[in-house]
């Protein structure tokens, strides 16, 4: 069973700023072009849905394997046939029901290096606060319809394949839910907990179509730097743990 978040009814509040391209509102110009700063904070994912950032993830289990994520776009409910494969950051974004922003993600390497563990986190870097605003919560889920990087909008999956649902085809339980600051959390480290999605892909590529990051709120966006960043260390890695 897949389904979409509903969006909350209501339109964009007074000096609300969205993403450049969402179109509506007050655009905020330029994310692609912005910096990539030295970045703060680690990582803690809860075993529960409400993990947040802090020091390492992996707890006593040592140094993860990080894995690149080497598909990543965003897909956007105003803009229904772009496809944001190639930019070097995207959003996860809710205003009013009216303008959604999901973000996807998936690492060919994952399959093989989940092989043995029995933790794993997807990490990506907030970035800019200037593209932020307000705070929202934002789910983890697993994809259930394969969809290509350079393809991907918010109607399509990948060759012409509508979603099911606008938006995304996921699964109904989330994997993990991180409560996000847009920009009091800007350049600091946000991850989830993915263990089960990665059990679940170790050792089965075939089977793996990724995670969709899902925004709720009013309100709300957080931009965060993508694979194609130009500074590797920015960009999205799954976290991978043999904990005792």
């Amino acid at each position: 069973m897949s389904f979409r978040l509903a969006g909350i009814a209501g339109g964009c509040g007074a000096g609300v700023a969205l993403v450049a391209g969402l179109g509506g509102c007050n655009l905020v110009a330029g994310l692609n072009d912005y910096q990539v700063g030295s970045g703060s904070g680690g990582s803690t994912a809860s075993q529960s849905t409400s993990s947040s950032t802090s020091a390492g993830g992996g707890g006593s289990c040592g140094s993860p394997v990080v894995v690149p994520i080497d598909a990543n776009a965003d897909v956007k409910s105003l803009l229904p046939n772009q496809n944001g494969g190639s930019d070097q950051t995207f959003s996860v974004h809710l205003v009013g029901g009216t303008s959604e922003v999901h973000a996807l993600f998936l690492a060919s390497g994952l399959h093989e290096a989940a092989l043995g563990k029995n933790r794993a986190e997807l990490c990506v870097q907030h970035a800019s606060p200037a593209a932020g605003v307000g705070t929202g919560v934002v789910g983890a889920f697993e994809v259930s319809l394969a969809w290509n990087e350079a393809e991907v909008t918010w109607n399509v999956a990948s060759g012409g394949v509508s979603w099911t649902l606008p938006g995304g085809d996921y699964e109904a339980t989330p994997l993990d839910a991180v409560s996000i600051d847009g920009q009091a959390d800007a350049e600091t480290e946000k991850c989830w907990d993915v263990t089960s999605y990665a059990e679940k892909v170790a050792g089965a590529g075939t089977s793996d179509r990724g995670i969709i990051l899902v925004p709720t709120g009013t309100n709300f966006t957080a931009v965060f730097f993508a694979d194609d960043a130009t500074n590797p260390i920015v960009r999205p890695v799954f976290k991978l743990w043999a904990c005792p």
